[in-house]
């Protein structure tokens, strides 16, 4: 199925009503990370995955309202603007001949965890422990997974949203996780360490502020 890639087409390509569809996908008591972790059970044996990449992104679906679970008026990259979409951040595993999906989270912008929407909150049955995360965040919990479940990958590859995240980064450095990540074109880098001072101030005291020493490019003039 090339596009309109939603349940009753889907019904009608399979041969199953789209209302059962939608009762199964909506109501039916179906447990997502069950489906995750048998992925994960039969990717972790088979080897054309043994060395995948591992691709972090983020997926959009345009809403017509705000009762889905972290609609909201947001980026859409797909439109390139504005408008009224659901985000979920996803983990893929990718290799020259074959891609699939190994995680995921539905993305809850910030204004969704604010009094104002604690009735939608219910009635979208977002779970009460739930706290505001940032994309991010909610890819670094999944690469964390990933990981601690023993999945295999050799590096993780991500566009500059999350590449251009420091403590994403940190993170992925810390761990010993080789990594790929866009950046914007203007970001300043050091080809030697610079130095890191905080001048005195009259009272002969470090000053707060700190002045780095060193030249910076951006990384558009070292291609």
């Amino acid at each position: 199925m090339e596009n309109d890639r939603n349940l009753a087409n889907v019904g009608r390509k399979t041969g199953v009503p789209g209302q059962n569809l939608q009762h199964f996908v909506s109501n039916s008591s179906w447990s997502g990370e069950a489906v995750i972790l048998g992925v994960e059970a039969e990717v972790k044996v088979h080897p054309a995955f043994q060395e995948a990449v591992l691709v972090l992104d983020e997926s959009v679906e345009e809403k017509a309202g705000e009762h889905s679970a972290g609609a909201s008026r947001q980026h859409n990259g797909r439109l390139g603007k504005i408008e009224m979409s659901q985000v979920g951040v996803f983990l893929a595993l990718v290799t020259p001949e074959i891609c699939t999906w190994i995680d995921g989270d539905l993305y809850l912008p910030c204004a969704w965890f604010e009094e104002s929407h604690a009735e939608q909150r219910g009635q979208a049955g977002v779970p009460a422990e739930l706290a505001f995360k940032t994309k991010p965040e909610l890819g670094w919990e999944m690469i964390k997974r990933t990981q601690e479940r023993q999945i295999p990958f050799v590096a993780v590859t991500m566009d500059d949203l999350y590449g251009r995240n420091e403590a994403l980064r940190q993170n992925l450095n810390a761990a010993g996780i080789e990594y790929y990540g866009d950046i914007p074109a203007n970001t300043k880098v050091y080809l030697e360490k610079p130095q890191i001072i905080h001048p005195l101030t009259k009272k002969g005291l470090p000053s707060k502020t700190a002045q780095v020493v060193g030249t910076a490019y951006e990384v558009r003039e070292l291609r």
